[in-house]
């Protein structure tokens, strides 16, 4: 990689017509015109560490002293601990036991290391395009190297990202040879800082041999590469509902250390056999997209779902009180205190409904040896549904090699009085329902407006399948009016359809009954917004 023709500080502009202000940097050392690798990419900053001593000042920084982590080590300037050699960045770590400051307390410290660290803060800062990093890291029970990027600024939200391209700790796996890569930032539904997608990643000769790694990097998404394949990318799309921010819209700067002990490289205990230990950097490459202008570039608005069930997965363990459960209540009796809790009704003694683990995941399992039609419908209800489109989708399985036959329906109270209204028995099957014929046309029905307008040869349902022994997935798109409360929910093993000739919508006249014992799942429950895009 060492094969390229040096040239001059004044090439920049004639070879790549780069400034500061196109790269969002403020100063810019390129000693070398390179081949682009990547189409559709251009190069626009490279550093092959050619020369003796430290690194350019010009864009690189030597951290000094105590700096993070509870770590060993003391950071130095110097060519003990950071050199040039052989075109080579080498970080050294060796033991020094001496006593210094830690610069966060301004209180004494004692140091049993001393090693490298380089930033790139306030001179090169890089914002969307292509980061390769060519390296060799050490291995050793208490070393800690990293290759990370982190906000050029520590104003909001600076201060609330992290990109972590590589770092190595002992104690990772067995073999003492994996890395990790992940991203962080406290732009979550939370507030609290959090590590979003993250890898491990086993690798041979992380000691002996180079490796690449790299951050591919646009207004969308990123993705960290490792030897040129993708371990772990993270999206727009992917941020919490609840977030504020896409926290990556900024300037970062590039952070190479090798660490001793801390938070991470401590965990193990420090074998001092390891010293020195070294880490090496072949070079470090910056590519952009052609006519990409990361500070003028128009922002996408990006469309976040809204999820409203909670725990559909049922991953997660529910709230007190919020558990699955069986119950003898009314359909909408109690229904505030039963929101977000899944529930059917039915005999304890002949019906279970509970979150089962199978195939390394968790489901809901109803199951009921003597089914009655009264008491097979699974319900969960939910408040403050905002009006608009969303997608009902769930995965269903059943024991029944012949299949058990089920419908979903979403039903909901317009009002206060409404809900009084069901809950006292004047309208006691039905509040307003969403229906979808079989042409696909959508009605919002009532019991009243069902038996005038003939809509409902069948009850309630915005779908319809048959659950067999396998996993199968069903959704579909409903539009939610303005409304108190919503129910969704499941009739397993149970099809009511009304005969053709009955309009009057006598109840005996319920076709498709299936009373055999029966055990369905339900699981990746969701009842979610839909992107405007898709309409």
């Amino acid at each position: 990689m060492k094969n390229r023709i040096i040239l001059g500080l004044f090439l920049c502009t004639l070879v790549i017509g780069c400034k500061d202000d196109d790269l969002n940097m403020d100063r810019i050392y390129v000693t070398h015109v390179k081949e682009n690798v990547y189409e559709g990419y251009q190069l626009v900053w490279s550093e092959d560490f050619l020369g003796e001593g430290l690194p350019s000042a010009s864009s690189w920084t030597a951290e000094e002293g105590y700096q993070r982590n509870s770590e060993l080590q003391d950071y130095l300037n110097d060519v003990s601990a950071v050199k040039l050699d052989s075109g080579k960045l080498v970080l050294r770590a060796f033991a020094d036991p001496h006593d210094g400051t830690n610069a966060y307390t301004g209180g004494a410290y004692h140091f049993d290391y001393s090693s490298g660290s380089v930033i790139t803060r306030d001179k090169v800062s890089f914002e969307r395009g292509r980061i390769d990093i060519s390296a060799k890291i050490p291995v050793g029970r208490g070393l800690w190297p990293s290759i990370r990027l982190l906000p050029a600024t520590d104003e909001f939200p600076g201060e609330y990202a992290a990109i972590d391209l590589m770092e190595y700790v002992w104690g990772d796996d067995a073999a003492h040879s994996t890395v990790k890569s992940a991203f962080h930032t406290s732009q979550t539904e939370s507030g609290a800082w959090e590590t979003l997608p993250e890898a491990s990643t086993a690798m041979d000769a992380l000691d002996e041999q180079y490796h690449l790694y790299s951050l591919v990097w646009t207004k969308r998404q990123m993705d960290i590469l490792i030897d040129d394949n993708v371990v772990v990318s993270y999206a727009k799309e992917d941020m919490d509902a609840g977030a504020d921010v896409w926290p990556f819209d900024q300037p970062f700067y590039l952070a190479i250390s090798l660490a001793v002990g801390g938070t991470e490289g401590g965990n193990w205990g420090v074998d001092t056999s390891v010293f020195p230990a070294e880490m090496k950097i072949d070079y470090v490459n910056y590519y952009q997209l052609a006519g990409d202008e990361p500070d003028e570039e128009e922002e996408e608005e990006i469309f976040v779902p809204v999820e409203v069930v909670k725990n559909g997965s049922f991953e997660s363990a529910f709230d007190a009180g919020k558990e699955p459960a069986i119950v003898q209540d009314n359909l909408w009796t109690d229904f505030y205190a039963r929101a977000n809790t899944w529930s059917v009704k039915g005999p304890k003694n002949n019906t279970t409904l509970e979150v089962v683990e199978e195939d390394g995941g968790h489901s809901l399992k109803y199951a009921t040896t003597a089914p009655n039609k009264w008491q097979t419908f699974l319900r969960y209800p939910m408040q403050n549904v905002s009006a608009g489109k969303y997608r009902l989708s769930f995965y269903a399985k059943s024991d029944r090699t012949e299949k058990s036959p089920f419908y979903a329906y979403v039903a909901f109270a317009s009002t206060e009085d409404n809900l009084a209204f069901a809950t006292n028995n004047k309208c006691p099957d039905l509040l307003d329902c969403i229906y979808i014929d079989e042409n696909g046309t959508q009605f919002v029905i009532t019991k009243t407006n069902a038996i005038a307008d003939g809509q409902a040869k069948t009850l309630w349902p915005v779908l319809t399948g048959e659950a067999g022994t396998e996993w199968t997935y069903y959704s579909v798109d409903v539009d939610i009016p303005e409304n108190q409360l919503v129910m969704v929910g499941v009739y397993m093993h149970e099809v009511w359809k009304y005969e053709e000739s009955d309009a009057s919508m006598n109840k005996s006249s319920f076709v498709g009954k299936d009373t055999k014992p029966v055990s369905f799942w339900l699981d990746d429950v969701s009842l979610k917004t839909v992107d405007p895009s898709e309409e």
